[in-house]
């Protein structure tokens, strides 16, 4: 997604494929899975709309004060999106699950 977002700023128009489901109906098959261990290779906790992060705790790690440019873009890239402002300073800021899945949704087609 980054890499698409770089393209969009510059103008360019990528086509973005997404494995797997919405993360609504993805978490039903997660937890299905997890149930019952019925695994559906196209819908997991890997594949589906927002990765494997969607299912991460949301932490990160950062150095504030000595992050380089490029890990401060990704931080300010993710307060585009919905974070909160915080993460920009914190040493281990956190974004909770699935903080940006709805903005992002709205923002890529649009740009697109």
């Amino acid at each position: 997604m980054f890499a698409a977002l770089e393209f969009i700023e510059r103008g360019i128009r990528p086509r973005i494929f997404e494995r797997g489901k919405k993360i609504e109906e993805r978490s039903v098959d997660v937890q299905k899975f997890i149930s019952e261990r019925a695994l559906d290779p196209e819908s997991n906790i890997q594949f589906g709309e927002g990765g494997a992060g969607s299912y991460s705790d949301g932490k990160l790690f950062s150095r504030p004060g000595s992050n380089n440019k490029y890990s401060q873009k990704v931080l300010e890239t993710f307060v585009k999106f919905g974070a909160p402002e915080e993460i920009r300073s914190g040493i281990k800021p956190h974004l909770g699950n699935g903080c940006a899945v709805q903005d992002r949704r709205e923002y890529t087609p649009a740009c697109a």
